[in-house]
């Protein structure tokens, strides 16, 4: 995105090129597919660009295309062998769900507004209709599109629609985080859509979008019916008052104890299931229902309650759940934030040690 942001080097290709355009060309092509994989879609897309729009470049523009792909792909390779050879890969790739038409609109509502609650992305979307009279009046009054905005849109439309389409045929990697490759392009071309208009009114649509995306960047930060915000100050502020030192914490999905530990100073040691040693060289050790009554017996061996935080489900959390309701009593549930939940079981029955007898045990 970095890359992408900091100019859109196939138009810098066609107009006035420079002798060392070519070369910046290829180390924005490196640098971005190294900064994040899913840059290669902008790469795809500006070949598709050449190949729609070929009279725009110079006849040299193929060889020096095919260059730069070969440079890249020489450059990626070796990373990609090596990430394969850890074999780890798997350990570290999250659980997605297939995506909907809605998760393929929304993306484009995030790109402006953020994550917004469903009630006010639903009405942002709602417009829609409305964005499309804007778009095709500002296309009558220009009735051809500038080689920039007819850029912008492919830069939009195609990392997208390709990332919809692979998810279905290979295996679901649709997350509009993963694709923000495509907003320095989405803004760019509703820039250049402002500008077929006269200069005031484009100065105030241009400020009105500004406006919009502060106030919902605002209302992102502080509303507490943002989706995506899970409140684990709130849930480590209850667990530190709680649970006792003779009790355990256990955290699901693994990684999610980074974000328990910022806020955590209780007494109860915290753990994780899977089982992870986050100070250990690899990674988050892969769900295994056969490893997991071992697992929990290991964790729980001499604890009297334990106090366990589910979030970012990634595919084995009702395994969890399912597994400590069957062979443990279950307290009571608490939620601090959509899909952040806490479950607290007890585990043993006699009367629990007092806190100094376990710091001196």
């Amino acid at each position: 995105a970095a890359a992408e942001a900091a100019g859109n080097p196939v138009l810098d290709l066609t107009k006035q090129p420079r002798t060392d355009a070519w070369f910046w060309y290829a180390v924005t092509a490196i640098l971005g597919v190294f900064t994040q994989y899913f840059f290669i879609l902008v790469l795809v897309t500006q070949a598709l660009f050449y190949f729609m729009r070929r009279s725009l470049f110079e006849k040299t523009a193929l060889r020096n295309f095919i260059i730069t792909a070969f440079l890249v792909a020489l450059s990626i390779v070796p990373w990609l062998f090596y990430v394969a050879h850890l074999n780890e890969v798997g350990y570290q790739t999250p659980s997605l769900l297939l995506p909907t038409t809605v998760d393929l609109f929304n993306s484009f509502a995030q790109f402006l507004i953020g994550f917004q609650s469903d009630m006010l992305s639903t009405v942002f979307l709602s417009l829609w209709p409305l964005a499309l009279a804007f778009g095709f009046l500002a296309l009558q009054r220009n009735r051809r599109l500038a080689d920039e905005t007819q850029y912008f849109l492919l830069a939009v439309f195609v990392p997208i629609i390709i990332a919809f389409a692979v998810s279905y045929i290979l295996s679901p990697v649709f997350v509009s985080r993963y694709l923000i490759i495509t907003v320095p392009a989405l803004y760019l071309c509703l820039i250049s859509l402002f500008d077929t208009f006269p200069e005031r009114f484009s100065n105030f649509c241009k400020a009105a979008l500004v406006i919009l995306m502060l106030v919902a960047m605002g209302h992102e930060i502080f509303a507490a019916s943002t989706p995506v915000k899970e409140d684990y100050a709130a849930a480590s502020a209850y667990l530190s008052s709680h649970a006792r030192a003779q009790d355990v914490v256990i955290v699901s999905a693994p990684f999610t104890i980074y974000p328990l530990e910022y806020y955590y100073n209780g007494e109860a040691p915290v753990t994780t299931l899977p089982a992870w040693d986050q100070y250990g060289h690899g990674a988050i050790p892969a769900f295994s229902a056969t490893a997991l009554p071992q697992q929990v017996a290991s964790t729980t061996a001499g604890v009297q309650d334990v106090w366990l935080l589910l979030s970012y489900d990634q595919g084995y959390q009702k395994n969890i759940q399912q597994y400590f309701d069957y062979h443990y009593q279950k307290l009571y549930t608490r939620t601090f934030s959509p899909d952040l939940i806490l479950e607290v079981y007890q585990i043993r029955y006699d009367a629990p040690l007092s806190s100094e007898l376990i710091n001196f045990q």
